[in-house]
C-alpha cells in the first residue's frame, strides 16, 4: 500500500449514521485507543483512515499466508464528555506479486562420480521469493525433463524449501 492510501470511512463503515443523530455526528471526534502497530492516520473529525507510510506486506508479514492488523478507535463527543462507542477495525493487507524469485547464486556446480548409485542426492540452493501464498514460489522444474537427474522439493517447518538433485540412473 502506498503512503496516503485511503483505508476507509469509520462513519459509514461502522454504520454510525444509523445509530446517532446528524447533530451528534457533527460533534463526534475519533481517536485511536492505543498506538497502532503500523503508521495509520485517523481524521479526528472525519473518521477517515489512511496509511501514513508505504506498507509492504512482504516486510510486515513475511512468509505468512494471512496478514491483518487490529485497531480500536473510540468515538466520543468531547464537549459533553460523552463516550459513544469503541469501533473495532481489522485491516487485511493483501499480497501483490511484486517480487521476483531469485537464486542465491547465478550458477552452481556439483561433481558427480560416474560410480554414483541411482538415488544419490545433492542439496542445491532453492530460490527465494519474498512474496507469499499464491504469489510465492509454487514449485521448481528441472530442464530438460529427460535428464538423468530428478528434482525433489521438501517444504521445511520454517517455511523454506530444501531442493535435492537426485540421480535417476547410473551415469556412463
Amino acid at each position: 500500500l502506498e503512503k496516503g492510501t485511503f483505508i476507509g470511512n469509520i462513519v459509514t463503515d461502522a454504520n454510525l449514521q444509523g445509530k446517532y443523530t446528524s447533530f451528534e455526528l457533527q460533534q463526534v471526534k475519533f481517536r485511536f485507543l492505543s498506538t497502532p502497530e503500523l503508521d495509520f492516520t485517523l481524521g479526528e473529525e472525519s473518521g477517515f483512515l489512511w496509511t501514513n507510510e508505504k506498507i509492504d506486506r512482504d516486510k510486515v508479514c513475511p512468509r505468512e499466508y494471512d496478514c491483518s492488523f487490529n485497531l480500536d478507535v473510540v468515538a466520543l463527543i468531547p464537549e459533553s464528555m460523552r463516550f459513544l462507542e469503541i469501533i473495532k477495525i481489522t485491516i487485511v493487507i493483501s499480497d501483490l506479486n511484486d517480487n521476483a524469485p531469485s537464486f542465491p547464486q547465478a550458477k552452481i556446480s556439483h561433481k558427480v562420480l560416474e560410480s554414483s548409485m541411482p538415488g544419490s542426492s545433492f542439496v542445491i540452493p532453492a530460490a527465494i521469493d519474498p512474496d507469499s501464498g499464491d504469489f510465492g514460489i509454487q514449485g521448481f522444474e528441472l530442464w530438460p525433463a529427460d535428464s538423468k537427474f530428478d528434482l525433489h522439493m521438501r517444504n521445511k517447518v520454517d517455511g523454506s524449501v530444501e531442493l535435492r538433485l537426485v540421480l535417476k540412473e547410473q551415469l556412463d
